[in-house]
């Protein structure tokens, strides 16, 4: 889903790196389920990309994950 979504560093094509987000997912699912909100999402997607990256974020593609995110049933 982040791959789709997200993929800060435009790799979404490699088949080899199909995992490259996998260790970022379970702090997203932490925040999703103490019912964090929408911007407190994004900002996590943000420092990632800001200062684990070093890259500039992309506001639309963080929007859109935060979204994809809200969509995962959790129960």
């Amino acid at each position: 889903m982040l791959m789709e979504s997200w993929d800060p560093i435009g790799i979404s094509n490699q088949t080899a790196c199909l995992d490259e987000y996998d260790s970022y997912i379970g702090g997203a699912i932490g925040l999703l389920l103490k019912n964090a909100s929408g911007e407190e999402l994004a900002e996590y997607f943000r420092r990632i990309v800001q200062e684990r990256m070093e890259l500039s974020s992309d506001e639309d593609a963080i929007a859109n994950t935060v979204k994809a995110l809200r969509g995962i049933p959790l129960t």
